[in-house]
């Protein structure tokens, strides 16, 4: 099962966009474990067989898989349903995913900005120093370079 981060009681979305870092190797060969995804809120009736989407297993875990079957009356109950399976998986998952659950399609995947997400959240600190330095430097690099200009300009 492919499990991404997520905080809280779901996913946190922007403007219909989510985003999570891929913490297990399910979808290895198409969605390498570490990276970054971004998935789009759309109508669970446009999903289609072979679309990869996230969605929610429970309260408090996401999981992406990719859609390997449909069920257009699931249990009798109207509701679209998507059997999902991780790629590297030699199974469908024993349970389908019913469309209520479904948080969106993956539309961008990157490894190395997963990296980049990873270093950040663990090394925030060296990120915000990082930040403080540059600003310094560039604060007296501009200083020394251009001057005082108001000190230097001639009174009209």
């Amino acid at each position: 099962v492919l499990m991404i981060r997520s905080k809280g009681e779901g996913p946190t979305t922007f403007a219909g966009y989510s985003a999570f870092t891929v913490l297990s190797s399910s979808m290895q060969d198409e969605i390498p474990k570490g990276s970054l995804i971004i998935t789009k809120r759309v109508d669970p009736n446009t999903l289609e067989i072979g679309d990869d989407i996230t969605y929610m297993r429970d309260a408090s875990i996401t999981v992406t898989h990719r859609i390997v079957g449909i069920m257009e009356n699931y249990n009798e109950t109207g509701q679209r349903a998507f059997r999902t399976q991780g790629i590297m998986n030699a199974e469908p998952d024993s349970t389908p995913v019913v469309a209520v659950n479904v948080v969106g399609r993956v539309v961008f995947h990157s490894l190395i900005l997963g990296q980049i997400v990873e270093f950040i959240s663990a090394y925030w600190y060296l990120a915000v120093l990082f930040v403080l330095l540059f600003t310094g430097l560039y604060a007296s690099l501009s200083k020394f370079v251009f001057g005082d200009r108001k000190s230097k300009q001639t009174p009209v």
